[in-house]
């Protein structure tokens, strides 16, 4: 009578000499992760990318730089809204805490 032994030691190593190793691909030439050389910083962008990278920071030092935007979505009692209007809204939590719920009635509020 033969017995086949099935301990977690013998699936093991059965699992690991059935496994074939392929070697990730590389790229030929890697990209650089930050260019080499940094453009110089401009008072005024020429370009609608340029503008993108710079930012003016005498109207901070002035006092004059805008009001930043305000959530307008899912509207609290006190006034106050939590999400806002066009950008990526993000709702993170404990499992089964709501998160769906909240953002369903964002969901149900915006197509109202």
């Amino acid at each position: 009578m033969h017995t086949h032994s099935n301990t977690a030691e013998d699936l093991d190593r059965q699992w690991i000499d059935n496994v074939e190793v392929v070697p990730f691909p590389r790229a030929a030439t890697p990209e650089p992760v930050f260019p080499v050389s940094h453009p110089p910083i401009r008072e005024t962008g020429n370009t609608e990318t340029e503008r993108d990278l710079y930012t003016d920071i005498a109207a901070l030092l002035d006092g004059t730089i805008p009001e930043p935007p305000a959530p307008e979505i899912l509207q609290r009692s006190d006034g106050h809204a939590l999400f806002y209007t066009g950008q990526v809204n993000l709702v993170f939590g404990d499992p089964e805490s709501g998160k769906t719920w909240v953002a369903l009635a964002a969901g149900a509020e915006v197509l109202s």
